[in-house]
């Protein structure tokens, strides 16, 4: 690595001090200790406050240098203006990886930001790995390592992320949990007066837990590395950006929420597209493609199949396939012979196969498994069950013309439906190496899908864009070997 600094102490700390610590409701310090104490870090707790015997029940040290073992990590959570002397206390510890989660530096005065550059200094004659100020803090699933300022604990997966902004960072880490992905790694890198979102993006390059990279970036301070590390991560890693401060309007709050450099937005698309960066439009693209991204096989191809019980649904997913540059492929007529075997006569003889309301919901995934078995597609794509089924049992209980067996029977068989279209899923997968994406609007469904590693949305565009954007990454790789 070419980090001036290394980050295993940060994210694999043996020790953690929490400077302003304390068992106070509602503080930032209780917060802190807290994720950390009970959110079962493998690693030993110090609490650091010199106006507290204890926090928590456990011995408080009044300063830093008094604890009586090494300290890998130190967190900072106290005013600003007592930051510096406490870091060079930290640097007398030989602390060597510190967060500064106070906010009041660069990002607001003057005075602000000379005491930053007197904490950046301390840090690069130590070297400090120091995240911030003006964070929200880090986790490390494996460890079990939580420091964010708020109560928040995601899933372990396969996804790290670094976020220039605090709030923006949780939001999308806490969706991507919702939707049933899990993380490995999360860094709110703050005003970045030390490490710069290149050192994270470098680490997560060789971490062996990440899988997929996503950034939340306001600004870039260094396109020089910037281009060198997005180089090589992506020959690894897709890496996955929503880029803020686009506008002259977005800049200057950029410039005022953590003291960034915008940057020029052309430049920046032209980076990515030259070093195969996914760009996001928006926040809903950056969660959707890095859920594809985390759990999908990357398409070899255009050619999509879509099989659907829907015939309007089967229309909505061609026109989104072909609008972004797919291929709805044209069914041979020995495989259209094949499947009349066994399909209902009604169906619609072509792609997207319309089962047309079939009850043997076997031939769903039975049909994907013909046209992979013979080569057709490269993607499959498979809609069911429009409506959400939580809701349509609830409607009719309210209603009362239907008796609660009748409702409890009609709620086991959709499940079961549902359960093994899911497994059957996952099984082309396994079978094929080739990815399968889901389509539904029912919630239990899509968490039965999403476990089984099939990327599930609610509309056929998302799924469309996600094979687009999946299929233009392998083909970037490709061209480079």
């Amino acid at each position: 690595m070419n980090s001036k600094y290394d980050l295993k102490p940060l994210f694999e700390p043996r020790t953690v001090a929490v400077i302003g610590a304390t068992d106070v409701p509602r503080k930032i310090g209780d917060t802190v200790i807290s994720n950390l104490i009970f959110g079962g870090f493998k690693g030993e707790v110090f609490p650091v406050n010199p106006y507290m015997e204890k926090v928590h029940g456990m011995e408080t040290y009044p300063k830093i240098t008094d604890i009586p073992k090494e300290v890998d990590l130190a967190v900072i959570v106290i005013p600003a203006e007592h930051v510096p002397q406490a870091f060079r206390e930290c640097a007398e510890k030989k602390v060597k990886a510190c967060i500064i989660i106070t906010a009041g530096f660069s990002e607001v005065d003057e005075k602000g930001r000379q005491m930053q550059e007197e904490i950046a200094k301390i840090a690069e004659e130590n070297r400090i790995a120091t995240v911030g100020p003006n964070c929200m803090g880090h986790i490390n699933n494996s460890l079990s390592l939580n420091t964010l300022m708020a109560n928040i604990f995601p899933p372990k997966g396969n996804i790290s992320m670094v976020s220039q902004s605090g709030t923006v960072g949780l939001v999308l880490m806490g969706e991507i949990a919702r939707r049933g992905r899990g993380v490995s790694k999360f860094v709110s890198s703050g005003n970045e007066a030390v490490l710069k979102l290149e050192d994270y993006l470098e680490y997560f390059t060789y971490d062996p837990e990440t899988k997929v990279v996503a950034a939340f970036v306001e600004g870039i301070r260094n396109g020089e590395r910037f281009l060198k590390v997005t180089r090589e991560l992506t020959k690894r890693k897709p890496f996955i950006v929503i880029k803020a401060g686009r506008t002259s309007a977005g800049a200057n709050a950029a410039r005022s929420h953590t003291a960034s450099i915008a940057g020029s937005n052309q430049i920046f698309n032209a980076v990515a597209k030259q070093n195969n960066i996914i760009t996001c439009e928006g926040t809903e693209d950056l969660i959707d493609y890095t859920m594809a991204f985390s759990m999908g096989i990357l398409p070899q191809g255009r050619r999509v199949g879509i099989i659907t019980p829907g015939g309007g649904w089967g229309v909505l997913a061609a026109d989104a396939c072909e609008e972004y540059g797919l291929e709805v492929t044209k069914l041979p007529q020995n495989i259209v012979d094949r499947i009349s075997e066994r399909a209902p006569p009604y169906w619609s003889h072509g792609n997207p196969i319309d089962l047309a309301a079939t009850r043997d919901v076997d031939t769903l995934t039975w049909s994907g498994d013909i046209l992979f078995e013979n080569d057709v597609v490269d993607s499959l794509i498979i809609q069911f069950f429009a409506g959400d089924l939580s809701v349509m049992i609830k409607n009719w209980r309210e209603r009362g013309s239907m008796s609660e067996e009748y409702l409890r029977r009609t709620e086991q068989t959709y499940r079961q439906i549902m359960q093994k279209i899911a497994v059957d899923s996952a099984k082309l997968v396994e079978k094929y190496k080739r990815p399968v994406f889901g389509i539904t609007r029912d919630i239990e469904f899509t968490q039965m899908l999403v476990s089984r590693g099939i990327p599930t949305y609610v509309d056929p565009r998302k799924v469309a864009r996600c094979i687009r954007k999946m299929w233009e990454y392998r083909e970037h790789l490709n061209k480079r070997k």
